[in-house]
């Protein structure tokens, strides 16, 4: 028995392993809400440098998680004793980093330099060893480039 090519064709219609126009759509759609860019190349090399070097950026009841980034923002996460650090008290975290950042060496502030060039902001979150509070906060690029320069 011979079967028309036209009948072969639209008795296997869904058969494909295609991906549908909505499939991918949809697809798009779920991995732009988790807001993940690319990252300029100067700043993912201070990313792999900073995070092969973790310990060195951890101090007195804080300590480094990494860094990272997400949407335009290079993400400083740490750990903090709640005895020593007020989480409730944002503008002292904020005043204890910008003091961090102005203590650092030249070449630490050159190598920063990147991520304001790069337009990016820093967002630095604190989570309390003891109470798991989880707090954040931005630096601009305008405050990044004061601080930095």
């Amino acid at each position: 028995m011979i079967i028309p090519a036209a009948m072969a064709l639209s008795s296997c219609s869904g058969c494909s392993s295609e991906p549908t126009v909505a499939e991918e759509r949809n697809e798009l759609e779920e991995e732009l809400k988790l807001g993940w860019s690319e990252v300029d190349d100067e700043v993912g090399d201070l990313m792999k440098e900073f995070n092969a070097n973790m310990d060195s950026h951890s101090r007195d009841g804080m300590i480094s998680l990494g860094m990272g980034f997400q949407n335009g923002n290079v993400l400083l996460n740490y750990t903090v004793d709640d005895n020593k650090f007020d989480l409730g008290n944002l503008e002292s975290l904020k005043a204890a980093m910008t003091d961090s950042i102005k203590q650092m060496s030249t070449q630490e502030k050159e190598d920063m330099q990147c991520i304001p060039n790069a337009g990016y902001k820093i967002i630095y979150t604190f989570v309390g060893k003891k109470s798991a509070t989880i707090v954040s906060f931005i630096f601009t690029v305008e405050e990044l480039q004061e601080l930095l320069y």
